[in-house]
């Protein structure tokens, strides 16, 4: 699972590295290098970030929609809202897709059978942060429910964090809901509740702008070279011309994709990613009309390049989930990155989905790292599921309910895992007992 893997990689086993080598212990060849992933302790913590400045327009703009909440799926626009917010029509572009029919409440994996949907309900994760001193915001008609509370008690009761102290370009019947509220007994209107302003997000985009220099690392050990996707994926469902969902897998270096696999891509240099080139040379790269799952093992994670050949992403009547084989329990299983402009243009939406389902799935629009001048943004119009939107400016402004996918494993902050922990102290604990030692000789 990502985060667990983040965590034990980068943090505990780099300081139990540290001190191991301090020691003067020799440790074994594991047969590739080490690899430095940036810590997600910040990043995960927010379903949207912003990064534009007001100059440039709005860093994020929700209309119409449920952020921190899912209420139906699939959904039919059903609900009652305290704020009138609408909801999307998504059950209807799925007719005869999902199952069962009429309800359409999950799809079946073509190749194992299982059941797969986004969770259905509530679950407070709504947090939204606009980074850039002078972000602002608009929203009307739409439900929060947030609390970042549950990530550091000095922000209980707060869903929204700003770095600007003037965030507010437009908000109209915004409910926002603390952890806790039932749908239907809100805390009060944004933004007289629920909005922290002036608040220092620096630790947040540093973190962002350390995993753009790591995810632009050149060929991340051959892998980009070796996995290539060059193919649009459209009309990939059981409701056409008795075509199945499209399915990728990832494998471990040496393992063999299951038959039924459409396409599938290798972890070359045995560091848990898998990093795949998407290349659609002066084009789009379309997922249309189709139902996609990425299937795994829990200890791979997909990434998903669009390269400076590629100009945007553009999803329509879609679903894209993460499948079988334990990937991701409870995560992410795959990030879908932009991290140049290329040929793509000023103003162009990265990522673009309209009537989409998405279930653990990531999109993270870098081209500029976190800088408030960036121009492009993520524009997802009548969407559901549960995903992770990271960009210049993030569009929600038709018919949206979405929750933030939790990293399996995530302990609050400040608490360490106990293998982690163990870890470092053992490290510690060593380095103790070789001073005491050391001590004892020069007496």
């Amino acid at each position: 699972m990502l985060l667990s893997r983040l965590q034990t990689t980068p943090l505990g086993i780099r300081a139990w590295l540290i001190v191991m080598t301090s020691l003067g212990v020799v440790l074994p060849d594991t047969g590739h290098a080490m690899v430095s992933v940036p810590s997600i302790s910040e990043i995960e913590k927010y379903l949207i970030v912003g990064f534009k400045d007001s100059a440039h327009g709005d860093a994020v703009n929700l209309q119409n929609g449920e952020f921190g909440a899912d209420r139906e799926v699939l959904s039919t626009g059903d609900h009652d809202s305290p704020t009138g917010a609408s909801f999307p029509n998504i059950r209807s572009v799925f007719d005869q897709r999902w199952k069962p029919d009429g309800s359409e409440a999950y799809l079946v994996h073509p190749i194992g059978g299982t059941k797969i949907a986004p969770d259905e309900g509530i679950d407070w994760s709504g947090n939204i942060a606009l980074t850039d001193g002078n972000g602002e915001l608009s929203v009307s008609d739409t439900d929060i429910f947030a609390d970042l509370g549950n990530y550091d008690p000095a922000l209980a009761e707060i869903g929204i964090v700003t770095a600007s102290a003037n965030p507010v370009q437009s908000i109209s019947n915004a409910d926002y809901f603390k952890q806790g509220d039932g749908p239907s007994s809100s805390t009060g209107l944004l933004p007289s509740v629920g909005i922290q302003t002036s608040v220092d997000l620096a630790p947040l985009t540093d973190q962002i702008n350390d995993w753009k220099i790591w995810l632009d690392d050149a060929g991340h050990g051959g892998e980009l070279g070796q996995n290539q996707l060059t193919q649009d994926i459209e009309n990939q469902n059981y409701k056409e011309g008795g075509s199945d969902p499209f399915v990728i897998e990832l494998l471990s270096l040496g393992g063999t994709a299951r038959t039924g696999t459409d396409l599938s891509f290798v972890d070359v240099n045995g560091d848990g990613f898998v990093f795949i080139d998407v290349s659609r040379p002066g084009d789009d790269w379309k997922i249309n009309n189709t139902d996609l799952f990425i299937d795994g093992p829990s200890d791979l994670t997909a990434i998903f390049v669009l390269g400076e050949d590629t100009k945007n992403m553009d999803m329509s009547n879609s679903s894209i989930q993460i499948g079988e084989g334990g990937i991701a329990d409870d995560g992410f299983g795959a990030i879908f990155y932009k991290g140049a402009l290329g040929q793509s243009g000023d103003g162009d939406a990265m990522f673009a989905g309209s009537n989409v389902v998405l279930n653990g799935i990531a999109l993270w629009e870098l081209n500029e790292g976190t800088n408030g001048a960036g121009k492009n943004e993520i524009d997802i119009q009548n969407g559901q599921g549960c995903a992770q939107f990271i960009g210049s400016t993030v569009l929600h402004t038709s018919n949206s309910r979405f929750n933030k996918c939790t990293y399996a494993g995530s302990p609050p902050t400040g608490i360490s895992e106990p293998g982690t922990l163990s870890l470092f102290l053992g490290a510690l604990l060593a380095l103790g007992w070789r001073q005491r030692r050391q001590r004892r000789r020069a007496d």
